[in-house]
């Protein structure tokens, strides 16, 4: 878990200009643990939310600020299903993106 959420904050830091927020919400419903992390960052454009997930794809914003090989979201995507949880984008437009990690209470 320690590892999805270092990707997770990192990408929102490098999502946003200098003074930038970023903002950890944790939770839990009757079945998960929930934390979710937002920014207020550029977004991720509607047209490539479907592929932040798969390995090796990096959104055209990314190419032209960051480096990086695209693997950071889908290794932690399956990690977070080995755990029994998932790892959605529950929202992004922008104003910014908030991702979510749900893992099961045991």
């Amino acid at each position: 878990m320690e590892q999805i959420i270092v990707n997770l904050l990192n990408n929102a830091r490098e999502a946003m200009d200098a003074g930038g927020d970023i903002t950890v919400r944790l939770a839990r419903d009757s079945r998960h643990f929930v934390i979710e992390i937002r920014d207020n960052g550029h977004g991720v454009p509607p047209e490539e939310q479907l592929d932040i997930f798969e390995p090796f794809y990096r959104g055209k914003q990314k190419k032209a600020r960051k480096g990086g090989l695209g693997i950071g979201l889908p290794f932690s995507h399956l990690v977070a299903c080995s755990l029994g949880g998932e790892l959605t984008l529950k929202d992004s437009g922008p104003a910014g993106s908030t991702f979510a990690l749900l893992i099961p209470v045991t």
